[in-house]
């Protein structure tokens, strides 16, 4: 593949530089490799003529930098020395995995009264409930008296009880009457103060706030396996050119499962069925921008499929791409929103094979030395990054808004990836307090109920004492 190069045009040491921009990765390795050892595949462009020499490229040898193989391929034109067409170079190649993540546009719903419950997790919660009974069963033990009815037994008990809870939030006024229940244990009981006092105004009251105001994200799959038996909506944008039909755009991701599917899942049922499902289920978006993909779904807008027609992307739904790729929908999907996003951790299993590949010759070991020498100098993997992020910036500038560009440039080179806003300094909205007014409403109400309660009971008993005063002469 020849490369044109223009020195007053085109560099290779970053995106732009002055008015020189950067070619590609292909033109700056070809560059350095003919450089180097001498050869002429690379037109080199004088000023705004090209050069009058011409430069007659050898069919029979060339190197290919993204040439995307499966394992037919590897196998009919790699694996065996005799009959091999081509080597692969065991340098600058990549072998990327196809990642996957979950995408929810849907809002996070508030606590409301479980937050009463979130300051402790289950484990305190229950080990609290346990060392609390036996507590008041010791109390309630160390206070007894000989001839003591079980009413008053229960009596002892519940004050116990009321005794913990009160302490629980910070009201000490009993402790004096429960110490003279337990002279010998005053140790014990000190020990209890100091126990009620970090784990209800400390620990549980400190974060009274933040529990009140949690909310819970949308409950979305996090590996492949729960997105395909989940069935939502699974999107790929990652895209492959082939020659063989009408040169158009396919789904990468299905384009190497048809060629791997079989031999990777060959001693696993379970992955065959998923891998199987996953394809049945892929969607694939035509796009010329991952990015610009990521952006039209953020705004809601309708995305092209692979049947060309135009329909908009579900509310949650899942993205496989490769590598790149998938940071690039991720991306634009932040853009206009704030979605939900759960990046699988899972050990990947497909991956797309880009390697360098030369044919065979007299030439292989110098460039085998040559490509060895870019990739320990990690100038191959800068070219890579520079035309990785000059494309994504490139389909920004030229797709979408002033705005939304300068905010993905500030976040790719200073790494500013959302503003910083502790909780303290939210808004509390009223929907936040709503269960809190049910639980005071509630309260308020038992509160109001125990008072009539009490106050019917103390005028019938006020009336019958009455009655019985009359009655005496």
């Amino acid at each position: 593949m020849s490369q044109v190069y223009d020195p007053t045009i085109n560099t290779c040491t970053s995106i732009k530089l002055g008015a020189r921009r950067f070619p590609d990765y292909a033109t700056c390795a070809q560059l350095t490799l003919g450089g180097k050892f001498n050869f002429t595949d690379l037109n080199l462009v004088s000023g705004t003529k090209a050069s009058k020499e011409k430069y007659l490229r050898n069919a029979d040898f060339y190197i290919m930098y993204n040439k995307i193989i499966t394992k037919d391929v590897i196998d009919y034109y790699y694996l065996y020395p005799v009959s091999a067409y081509f080597s692969w170079v065991p340098y600058c190649g990549s072998r990327s995995p196809f990642k996957m993540a979950t995408v929810s546009f849907k809002k996070s719903t508030l606590e409301g009264l479980k937050g009463l419950m979130i300051p402790l997790n289950q484990y305190t919660w229950v080990a609290s409930g346990v060392s609390f009974t036996f507590i008041a069963l010791f109390l309630t033990i160390s206070g007894l008296k000989s001839g003591d009815t079980f009413g008053q037994i229960s009596l002892y008990f519940v004050q116990a009880w009321q005794w913990i809870l009160s302490s629980l939030s910070g009201q000490y006024h009993q402790t004096p009457s429960i110490f003279r229940h337990i002279p010998h244990f005053r140790v014990l009981g000190v020990t209890c103060v100091l126990f009620f006092y970090l784990l209800g105004t400390v620990f549980y009251q400190g974060s009274m706030y933040s529990a009140l105001i949690a909310v819970s994200p949308p409950d979305i799959a996090s590996t492949m396996e729960t997105v395909v038996d989940s069935k939502i909506q699974i999107i790929t944008t990652s895209r492959v050119i082939l020659d063989n039909i009408a040169i158009k755009a396919s789904s990468l991701l299905i384009y190497v499962m048809n060629s791997d599917i079989t031999n990777t899942t060959v001693n696993s049922a379970r992955l065959f069925r998923t891998f199987s499902d996953l394809k049945d289920m892929l969607n694939f978006i035509h796009t010329g921008s991952e990015f610009l993909a990521g952006l039209n779904i953020s705004e809601g807008f309708e995305v092209q499929f692979g049947d060309y027609s135009f329909k908009r992307v579900m509310d949650t739904f899942a993205v496989i791409n490769s590598g790149y790729d998938l940071d690039e929908v991720l991306a634009g999907l932040e853009v206009k929103r704030q979605p939900y996003i759960i990046r699988h951790t899972e050990l990947p299993t497909l991956f797309q094979n880009v390697p360098l590949t030369i044919t065979l010759g007299f030439m292989s070991s110098f460039l085998f030395q040559g490509f060895g020498q870019l990739a320990e100098s990690r100038l191959y993997e800068f070219w890579m990054a520079l035309r990785n992020l000059q494309h994504l910036l490139k389909n920004v500038r030229e797709k979408s808004s002033k705005e939304v560009y300068q905010k993905v440039l500030v976040t790719n080179f200073f790494g500013a990836r959302k503003e910083i806003v502790f909780d303290e300094e939210k808004q509390v909205s009223l929907s936040a307090l709503e269960g809190v007014l049910v639980l005071c409403a509630g309260s308020l109400g038992v509160a109001v109920f125990l008072f009539i309660n009490e106050l019917v009971a103390y005028s019938r008993i006020k009336y019958v004492i009455g009655k019985c005063r009359k009655a005496v002469p």
